[in-house]
């Protein structure tokens, strides 16, 4: 495939993804309350969407100077804690409706690689790290111990992160982050069910670690016909 075919066919699917950023389904979803986002600011719940998605400096204040010089409106810059503010408006769950409409879009086109006529798709989940403030220690939950009574003696916030992800596209299918306690197994069957109308009909070969070797992963797997390498455990 040529450059200019290549070009064509990015330039349709980000169009395509912009249009769905801008919908009214994306407007409801992003809401944590009705009234959140009804007036038109600076960073509005499209303009913060776009802001996580390109995001890639290492502080705020430098992220927020990126964006608003990418976008020429420079003078328009709010301020970090400003942002704050915006963000804490924003529903997370959005991003797992765009993450699986983006998907959606990419794999109807020609541009996704594959192996010997396979997709690969690799599952895996680790402990994550996530800042520290009230709101997440309430969404996440905390362990209590000896040490750990109550919320204020929480010195850390941690959460279960588990991803779909396409090892030669380098893309997440789907993603989802829950409290440090959750099973990585429901994580997998998740990413499993939300995504199996985008490969429907195509070849692929699921791959994942020792700790998604389970009869149920696997009758799961035979039953929507992938191909699949798990790697066993010592007693297997």
């Amino acid at each position: 495939m040529n450059n200019v075919v290549k070009s064509s066919q990015l330039a349709a699917i980000f169009s395509e993804f912009n249009a769905i950023i801008h919908s009214d389904i994306t407007n409801r979803l992003c809401r944590k309350r009705t009234q959140d986002f009804t007036r038109n600011r600076n960073m509005n719940f499209y303009s913060l969407i776009y802001y996580f998605i390109f995001r890639n400096r290492t502080t705020t204040n430098a992220e927020l100077s990126h964006f608003y010089s990418s976008i020429d409106r420079f003078e328009k810059r709010i301020s970090k804690q400003a942002l704050n503010k915006a963000i804490r408006k924003l529903n997370p769950n959005v991003f797992s409706y765009l993450i699986n409409r983006f998907s959606a879009i990419y794999y109807t086109s020609s541009l996704p690689k594959k192996y010997r006529g396979y997709f690969l798709i690799a599952e895996d989940g680790t402990y994550m790290e996530i800042p520290y403030n009230v709101y997440n220690i309430y969404d996440f939950h905390f362990v209590e111990n000896q040490h750990i009574i109550d919320m204020f003696d929480v010195k850390k916030v941690q959460s279960k992160a588990g991803g779909l992800y396409d090892v030669l596209n380098g893309l997440f299918i789907d993603f989802s982050l829950r409290p440090a306690p959750y099973s990585e197994l429901p994580l997998a069957f998740s990413h499993l069910y939300r995504s199996q109308s985008i490969f429907k009909g195509k070849n692929v070969i699921y791959l994942a670690d020792r700790y998604y070797g389970s009869a149920e992963i696997i009758s799961h797997l035979e039953c929507i016909d992938y191909h699949y390498i798990i790697r066993g455990k010592s007693n297997f």
